[in-house]
């Protein structure tokens, strides 16, 4: 039988506190911190604000629940 397989990605926009404007760039420390608690599954994205949380390949949905992401 042939498995399905599927991931999910989750897209964050880093904003200034103050003003809620984008960030223009990531910030070193945030990027180190989230990068060592989440490793591979952080990337960056074409905009310089946002980031990306991905699973790896998953074949059920049991397995997507128990991976759903909270950052911080």
């Amino acid at each position: 039988m042939h498995r399905y397989r599927f991931g999910i990605e989750e897209e964050y926009f880093l904003v200034n506190r103050q003003s809620a404007a984008p960030r223009s760039e990531l910030p070193k420390a945030y990027m180190t911190a989230a990068q060592k608690r989440l490793g591979e599954r952080l990337t960056t994205e074409i905009l310089q604000s946002q980031i990306e949380v991905a699973t790896p390949p998953l074949t059920n949905s049991a397995d997507a629940s128990r991976r759903c992401f909270v950052l911080w």
